[in-house]
């Protein structure tokens, strides 16, 4: 697989930008930087100039026409210049002319150092294009960016902006997908409105959004309440009893929240059984939008 450093794509695509005079505003070029970077939140607040907005398509346009076109991986940096690796598998067939559901998928196994554990991650998903035509990336996450802290909550903000600058992606079907640690870190997506707004829905596999409390990551149903959640699970999973999981699943619906749990009696932790899980995924992906 080739892996891409972004500070090549920025040689490539973005020029020096001139700030504008007038605080409210921002030059097309640093917003596209911006955009590729993911710290939008760096110019809150802040807008492109009408008279920048075909600038600013333009460098979009040649991303997007210049952008792989196969499975790849890209070397992003948090805004403290932590770097890790964001894999991207696309559809089969791949056309660049449209634009395509997106799946950001959140690994396991989140108690390592290394920095690169999403390169291929995707892959866990790979299947599901045979059923639907799709993007899938996935950021990585370790011990030092837990999918529920600021940091890991800011790579999936960015795994978004990156794969939406670079490819044509349909923002209504853009959803979060995660196993074990990551679909706990679902969860903590599902409960921080800044960041779940992004999502048409999350898919949540041998995870236990009932640990957040106890990781420091308080859970707020009122946020809850508005974008759909399907949960899959083991009924044989030994990290996470399948009673703990009912009832914090019962807990969730009984305060409002969209959530929709399938078990699998025979299943343990993991996700070995995907195959048999990706045609309802696909349903899914096809049927969920983000509401304005």
């Amino acid at each position: 697989m080739a892996k891409i450093y972004l500070s090549a794509i920025l040689l490539i695509f973005i020029l020096t930008g001139c700030a504008s005079n007038n605080d409210n505003y921002i030059s097309a070029d640093e917003y596209f930087a911006h955009q590729i970077k993911g710290d939008i939140y760096k110019i809150g607040g802040k807008s492109v100039k009408p008279n920048d907005y075909e600038r600013l398509k333009f460098l979009t346009d040649s991303a997007r026409q210049n952008s792989p076109v196969a499975e790849h991986s890209v070397v992003l940096s948090d805004s403290d210049g932590t770097p890790y690796t964001l894999g991207i598998g696309l559809p089969h067939g791949f056309d660049r002319q449209r634009a395509y559901p997106l799946i950001i998928y959140l690994h396991g196994g989140i108690g390592t150092e290394i920095s690169d554990k999403g390169e291929r991650a995707w892959e866990m998903l790979g299947g599901l294009r045979d059923c639907v035509d799709v993007i899938l990336a996935s950021p990585s996450g370790n011990r030092f960016a837990a999918w529920w802290t600021a940091r890991g909550q800011g790579r999936i903000a960015h795994a978004v902006y990156y794969v939406n600058t670079m490819y044509a992606v349909d923002t209504a079907k853009i959803f979060l997908a995660g196993v074990s640690d990551g679909a706990t870190g679902c969860y903590a997506a599902a409960s921080a409105p800044d960041v779940s707004k992004m999502f048409a829905g999350f898919f949540a596999i041998s995870g236990f959004g009932g640990m957040l409390p106890n990781l420091g990551f308080p859970l707020s149903v009122a946020y809850m309440r508005d974008i759909p959640i399907y949960n899959i699970q083991g009924g044989k999973d030994r990290l996470y009893t399948i009673s703990a999981v009912t009832d914090f699943i019962e807990y969730l619906q009984k305060n409002g929240v969209p959530v929709t749990s399938k078990i699998y009696p025979e299943e343990e932790h993991g996700f070995d059984y995907k195959e048999r899980e990706f045609p309802e995924l696909a349903r899914l992906v096809r049927e969920w939008e983000r509401g304005d």
